[in-house]
């Protein structure tokens, strides 16, 4: 049965390990953890958006906006920025190869999502994109510094991230306070590397 494989390729999710690094410092989290939280994320600030947003749209999106790395395995952010084109077309042949195992309906219906996704360009899709950078930040934050490597110093604080929450006034308050959760958090640690 096409479902059981569907399953065992999706499972994959849950051994999928992230950069991110969990708060006890103990291991690395899954992207299935990732995903859940962004569900968690969604449901509690998508009413709270200026503009109206689909929830159950958002939700499915949530869900498989990671999905392909379940087959292609999870790049922190500055890897997929570097390798952007590849990273997109190794996770459309991965995401294309799992939704084939669902009926035509239900795989095309899938995809479409998916790719609305990676296109930004309908209000859930930004959203999404907003809180999954916001689960990434936080999650550093929440994280003990010692997991962090350089590029997460960097990371943290660039400005390239603030245009994903300039789509609503809750989002930028958000980020805003992530941010000084950041500087407060790494104050010592930067004051360290600069003597």
């Amino acid at each position: 049965m096409q479902l059981l494989t569907f399953y065992r390729l999706a499972e994959k999710l849950k051994t999928t390990l992230r950069h991110s690094w969990l708060n006890d410092g103990q291991r690395q989290e899954s992207v299935a953890e990732h995903s859940w939280m962004m569900c968690l994320l969604a449901m509690v600030l998508a009413p709270k958006m200026k503009t109206p947003l689909n929830l159950e749209k958002v939700l499915k999106m949530c869900v498989i906006h990671d999905l392909a790395e379940a087959v292609t395995q999870d790049l922190p952010v500055w890897q997929g920025i570097k390798n952007k084109k590849e990273k997109l077309k190794a996770e459309r042949v991965a995401i294309i190869k799992i939704f084939k195992q669902l009926d035509s309906e239900t795989s095309q219906g899938c995809l479409s999502l998916w790719e609305e996704y990676e296109e930004r360009k309908s209000p859930e899709a930004l959203f999404v994109k907003a809180i999954d950078t916001l689960d990434v930040i936080a999650q550093h934050n929440v994280a003990p510094l010692e997991t962090w490597d350089k590029n997460d110093y960097h990371w943290q604080l660039s400005s390239l991230q603030d245009a994903f929450f300039d789509i609503d006034p809750l989002l930028e308050k958000i980020k805003d306070e992530i941010d000084r959760w950041t500087n407060e958090k790494t104050k010592d640690s930067q004051k360290e590397n600069n003597d």
